[in-house]
This record gives structure tokens, sequence and C-alpha cells, in this order.
């Protein structure tokens, strides 16, 4: 007779052998659930004791329940009430943590400065960006779409099974999170690591965030450091993420940095940008101060910096 699995079998298989990441939401058992009693089968075994095509709610937490009585996921403080953690898991780092409860979000500013080696500064938070609730509500849907295949999801929804929705939390391994909801995050510039289910700013990326968000990222004259010792390594990647997906500011302050400060005064792209400076206007280097009079003719952006001279 042809061995058969049970449904917590089956599931146990795919949170040990499928399952990247550290973080294991309710949603993910419950699409889990319903392919396995639609499928009636799991890796080409026969799941036992299936009589319908749909499972309910209280089955998905009945089977929640199971795994974790079967020691393969655990409750645990500082995680969102629907999610769990995978016992097994390798990687349980904070920005793992977060990539796991959040689909759309990576690690960015400080955080991501530390993952590509350009600070040698410190910090407890995890620095993540994600999508406004709008367009997160938009990816959530076709998220589920693609998770569950356009058929299932309709039924998946219309009898209530757990939906995939954006949990906040603050802190994650007791260290603070700080969540930026940015128009920006929807534009994917992050990287995927193979070994971890994580995702990280790119590099161009990383760099035209210190730019926008200095606060985040030990702060303007830091960022200038950071920029005079590493921007002529990675020029290429910069100037393509700041031309492709720079606002007309970013383009200024990037311009005025990369020639000023960095001394790279060679590359036609970023001379180009000079066309979006606008006169008579108060843009300013660093955006978390106010407007002082030392000022970038080429660029039309006041210096608010104390220690750069004009040009």
């Amino acid at each position: 007779m042809e061995k058969q699995l049970s449904v917590s079998g089956a599931l146990t298989q795919w949170i040990l052998k499928e399952h990247r990441s550290p973080v294991v939401s309710l949603y993910e058992i419950g699409v889990a659930v319903a392919k396995i009693y639609q499928e009636k089968q799991y890796s080409g075994q026969k799941i036992k004791n299936i009589r319908v095509g749909i499972p309910r709610r209280d089955s998905i937490m009945g089977f929640r329940k199971e795994l974790i009585s079967l020691g393969i996921i655990e409750e645990k403080y500082g995680l969102p009430h629907d999610c769990c953690e995978k016992v097994s898991a390798s990687f349980r780092d904070g920005g793992d943590m977060a990539c796991g409860i959040d689909p759309f979000c990576y690690i960015s500013h400080l955080s991501a400065m530390e993952y590509h080696g350009l600070t040698d500064r410190f910090s407890k938070t995890i620095f993540i960006s994600t999508v406004p609730g709008p367009q997160w509500k938009a990816r959530a849907v076709e998220k589920m779409k693609r998770d569950l295949g356009e058929d299932l999801y309709l039924i998946y929804c219309e009898v209530g099974l757990p939906q995939l929705v954006k949990y906040s939390f603050k802190t994650l391994n007791r260290n603070p999170v700080n969540i930026l909801s940015t128009k920006f995050a929807d534009q994917g510039s992050y990287i995927n690591l193979p070994d971890r289910a994580v995702r990280i700013s790119s590099i161009g990326r990383t760099f035209i965030d210190m730019l926008r968000k200095p606060d985040l990222c030990g702060g303007i004259k830091h960022v200038l450091e950071v920029y005079k010792e590493n921007a002529s390594a990675y020029i290429p990647l910069i100037v393509a993420e700041i031309d492709r997906h720079g606002d007309p500011i970013d383009k200024v302050r990037a311009g005025y940095v990369l020639e000023s400060v960095c001394g790279i005064t060679d590359n036609s792209t970023i001379s180009s940008w000079v066309r979006f400076a606008q006169r008579g206007g108060s843009r300013v280097l660093d955006p978390n101060e106010d407007y002082w009079p030392t000022f970038s003719e080429k660029w039309c952006l006041s210096i608010n910096v104390a220690g750069i001279e004009d040009e």
C-alpha cells in the first residue's frame, strides 16, 4: 500500500525544505494548506484524509497549532501575532526577520551601508524601506494571485482564509526597527542574497538614499565622508541609479557632491544634471537643515553643511 502523508507532515516538509525565510506567517500556512487541499498531494506523495477542496480557517489555525507543538515553528516575543519563527532557520538576524514579515521591504540606509562595507559605524537600529499603504495593498493582491493562481485566489478570498496583510512592528530580536514608507521603495532597486531570504538596497540605491535621508545614514557629514572615500569605485552604479530613478533635487545634490566633494568632473551624465538646477529657489544640500547663504552658483544649491566651501 502506498504510504500517504498527513497534512501536517506535508507542511513540515514544506517548511523544512522550501521555506527560506526564518518567519512563517499565517498567510503562508494558509496558502500551503489550500494548495495541499486542492492537489491532494505534496511532492508526489498523496495526502490522507482530505475530502474537501478548500480548508476552513479553523483548520488552518489547527495546523499552525500542530506545527508549534511539533517544534517546527514557535511563537516569539516581538514578532507580529500571526507570525512564527522557523525553529531550524539558519539566519535569524533582524533584517532576515523583517524581510520575512514584509515581502515588499528591503534593508536600507545605514543598515545597507554596513552590509556594503561603506561605513564603520554600527547601529542596533535596523533600517528598512517599504512601499506606502495603497501600493502595498495593490502589490499584496498581485502576490496572492501569483501564490495561489487566479481560480484558487477567488475561492480562497471568498471563504475568508488568511490574507497577506501589512504588519506593524517596532522591534526585532529586541533591536529597534526604523521603517521608512516611501514611493521610492516601489522601484525595486535592491539585491537578493543567494543564501538568505533577505533583500538589501543596491549600491546605487544606497548612495542615493544617503542624500535623500542623511539622518538615517549617520548624518550629512558622515554621508559626505562616505561619498568622498567610496563614490569613485562605484560611479557607474551610482550614476545609473540617480539618472534613472532620481528626482531633480536628487540629481542636483548628487551632481554637486560628486563634482565638488568627490572631484569627479569628467562624467558627461553628471554634468548633464545641471539642467535641473533652479535659479531663485531655496534648495539645500542637507534636507534636514535650514537654508544657508553659502551657495553653489552652478547647482543653485545652498551648501548648508559646516566645513564645505562653495565653488
